[in-house]
């Protein structure tokens, strides 16, 4: 029998009370304890575990676990993830480990983020113009209104492999001129490099995905004349009086 020395209200005795019920119905064993991590379902700890709770804000992401989903190859998987979280070492986040005395862009004169590089310079603005027109999409003017896309890849898988061929080659375009001294010509150079890559992911696209994109192409204008590129339809994943060309960058 326990007593309280003070005069104890008769809400606080009924919290009392409950919590005499729950102590009562544990089972006590002769086990020896073990440690239990509580926020992982294995009961174990593990680094990935902590990092989610110390990162956490409250909101689970939406668009950066859909990334896996997307028909396109493991690499370009881990770069989109990269991108999603502004973790791309363009020159404004490397200037975030160590001093970086140029801060332009390579195609312009403005500071490089992540956000100017692939949704803002006036060389990717073309580009998002050209597959806007063809999939008669607004896309391009910013992380949304690409990553929404991603929610729905069995609907839209031809529409995300061209936007991730986008990004990529830019990308690789941009790593080239930095970094091997390559010259800026025009824009075909990036466009050739775009249909090359979706050549090469083609393999990637189910059967059913490449059906319906058909469809689509037939109801609705996706085939874009490109001058200097050829007859573009990205909706079937077909090029038309495509010839490689070298504008200065190797193809």
């Amino acid at each position: 029998m326990i007593t309280f020395r003070r005069r104890v209200s008769n809400r606080l005795m009924l919290f009392w009370l409950d919590l005499v019920s729950i102590a009562e119905s544990i089972s006590f064993s002769e086990d020896c304890d073990s440690i239990c991590w509580a926020f992982d379902g294995s009961s174990k700890f593990s680094v990935q575990s902590m990092y989610k709770i110390i990162t956490f804000r409250g909101t689970l992401p939406v668009h950066t676990p859909a990334v896996w989903q997307l028909s396109v190859p493991p690499r370009i998987h881990i770069f989109l993830w990269l991108l999603s979280n502004n973790k791309i070492l363009t020159r404004i986040n490397l200037a975030k480990r160590r001093h970086v005395e140029d801060l332009r862009c390579l195609f312009c004169n403005e500071h490089e983020t992540t956000h100017h590089l692939f949704f803002e310079c006036i060389i990717v603005n073309i580009m998002w113009k050209h597959l806007s027109d063809i999939f008669d999409i607004a896309l391009g003017y910013n992380y949304e209104s690409i990553a929404r896309w991603w929610l729905s890849n069995n609907n839209h898988c031809v529409l995300n492999m061209s936007c991730a061929a986008l990004m990529w080659c830019l990308w690789k375009l941009r790593n080239d001129i930095c970094f091997q001294a390559k010259k800026w010509r025009d824009e075909r150079v990036l466009l050739h490099k775009i249909l090359e890559t979706l050549r090469n992911w083609q393999v990637l696209c189910k059967e059913e995905h490449l059906a319906s994109a058909r469809v689509q192409a037939a109801s609705t204008s996706t085939t874009t004349w490109i001058p200097g590129v050829g007859n573009i339809q990205f909706g079937a994943i077909s090029w038309e009086g495509v010839q490689p060309c070298n504008y200065g960058i190797n193809l």
